[in-house]
């Protein structure tokens, strides 16, 4: 009887050995891209309106580069490229708090949008930029809409030969944000396909964003057996304007001087 005790405790002080390592690993790599006094964390309110820029004309502060995978895929549920964040409205455990993603991704780089919201922006050292919204009708709490990547600027012209069933790898071609959107998909998420499907029915499909010269293009996909995704539905906005699974209208609109060279 006491030896089976004794493996016992032996068993529980390796787990939870193993445990701490886990975490402290975590913590290590966390701590890699958060500011060490929490500023950006507690006070982002205070951070936000100290940095943003409100004069139209005016360039942006520097834009911080991070690495594309800690900044596009390693988000640790602060934002995801493929979800809009009216997917988390009502839920109680969240992580997408802005306060948070100062925190992890601290920016001096905001643009202020006619004292209704404003947008972070940053660089991937991969040539990618990505611009997430937050609204004061929410008092700067999270994020609003999805966020925003671009590569580089095209036309809607671009995207004119795409029709429904189309694989993903036909957007690919013309535009590698969507290869970004399909690499969180499958193997970040690893999403099946009946899971694709009850997200869909939620209002919130596999989806890539993008922002062109003339407006903004969402395209929708169905994901078929083998993680196949293929075009279920094309949306275009000359206004840069989408209506999300709330009813809710979010305006994406970004300043010409903060768009990429």
């Amino acid at each position: 009887m006491k030896k089976v005790v004794l493996v016992v405790i032996v068993v529980v002080v390796f787990v939870v050995a193993l445990a701490g390592v886990a975490y402290a690993a975590i913590s290590a790599r966390s701590k890699e891209k958060t500011d060490p006094n929490n500023e950006k964390r507690d006070e982002f309110e205070s951070v936000i309106e100290g940095e943003k820029e409100t004069d139209t004309n005016a360039k942006l502060k520097e834009v911080p580069i991070y690495k594309e995978y800690d900044l596009l895929f390693n988000t640790d549920g602060s934002f995801y490229l493929n979800r809009d964040a009216c997917f988390y409205e009502g839920q109680n455990a969240r992580q997408n708090y802005t306060g948070g993603i100062l925190e992890a991704y601290p920016t001096d780089a905001i643009r202020d949008r006619n004292g209704k919201s404003v947008y972070l922006v940053y660089d991937t050292d991969t040539g990618y930029r990505l611009y997430l919204f937050v609204s004061y009708d929410n008092d700067l709490q999270t994020p609003i809409g999805f966020p925003v990547v671009i590569g580089k600027m095209l036309s809607y012209d671009a995207f004119c030969s795409l029709n429904l069933g189309d694989p993903i790898e036909k957007v690919e071609a013309i535009d590698s944000v969507a290869t970004l959107h399909k690499k969180l998909i499958i193997d970040v998420w690893n999403l099946d396909p009946v899971g694709a499907a009850n997200h869909a029915i939620d209002g919130y499909p596999c989806t890539s964003i993008h922002y062109l010269k003339d407006g903004l293009l969402k395209i929708e996909y169905k994901m078929l057996e083998n993680q196949d995704l293929v075009i279920s539905d094309i949306e275009f906005s000359e206004d840069y304007t989408l209506i999300n699974a709330l009813g809710d209208k979010v305006d994406y609109k970004i300043n010409e001087l903060d768009l990429p060279g």
